[in-house]
C-alpha cells in the first residue's frame, strides 16, 4: 500500500518553492505599489484627455480669433464674410446641442412607465423596486431608475428600513 500523497517523498505538490525569495508581506507591498501607480497613470490620462479635447465650438472660436488677428496683414481679404459664416455655424452647433429634440421611443415608453409606477405605488402603498419590477415585467434596474426619477421629481419618497428601500407617495401629493 502506498503512503498518502502528503507523506510521499519527492512530491512536488507539497514542497516549498524557492523560486520567489520575497516574503508575503514584501509581495503584497509590491502589488499595492503597482496598483497605486496604475491608478495614478489612469488619473493622469483622464486629466490630459479632458484638457486637450477640442470641440467644434472651441475650434470655431479659434478660427474667428485667428482671422481677426491676421486680417490686417493680408491685402484684398475681407474677413467680415468669413467671420459671419463661422458665427452662423457656431450658432447652429449651439442650437443642435441645446437639447431641444423630441424624445426617443424609449424615453416616451419610460415616461408612460413612470406614470404607471406612480399610480401603482399610490394605490398599493409603499413598495420595493423589485416588487414594482415583477408587477410590470421590467428589470429591477429599470424599475429602480424610474422610481428614483420619480423621487427626484418629488412625486415619491424613498425610505430605508433595515437595509431595504421602499418607495411611497410623497407627502402632499
Amino acid at each position: 500500500m502506498k503512503a498518502p500523497l502528503s507523506k510521499r517523498q519527492g512530491s512536488d505538490r507539497f514542497k516549498k518553492s524557492n523560486k520567489n525569495p520575497l516574503t508575503n508581506f514584501q509581495t503584497s507591498v509590491i502589488i499595492q505599489v503597482q496598483r497605486t501607480k496604475k491608478a495614478e497613470r489612469h488619473t493622469q490620462r483622464k486629466v490630459v484627455d479632458t484638457m486637450t479635447k477640442m470641440t467644434y465650438a472651441i475650434a470655431i472660436d479659434n478660427a474667428i480669433n485667428t482671422i481677426e488677428a491676421i486680417s490686417n496683414d493680408i491685402t484684398g481679404f475681407d474677413p467680415d464674410e468669413t467671420i459671419e459664416k463661422l458665427t452662423a455655424l457656431k450658432g447652429q452647433l449651439a442650437k443642435r446641442n441645446k437639447g431641444e429634440r423630441k424624445p426617443t421611443k424609449t424615453q416616451r415608453e419610460n415616461e408612460g412607465l413612470k406614470e404607471d409606477f406612480w399610480a401603482y405605488v399610490s394605490e398599493n402603498g409603499a413598495k420595493r423596486a423589485s416588487e414594482v419590477a415583477v408587477y410590470f415585467g421590467v428589470s429591477g434596474q429599470k424599475a429602480s431608475a424610474l422610481l428614483n426619477a420619480l423621487v427626484k421629481e418629488g412625486r415619491l419618497d424613498k425610505m430605508v428600513e433595515k437595509r431595504v428601500t421602499y418607495f411611497r407617495v410623497a407627502e402632499g401629493m
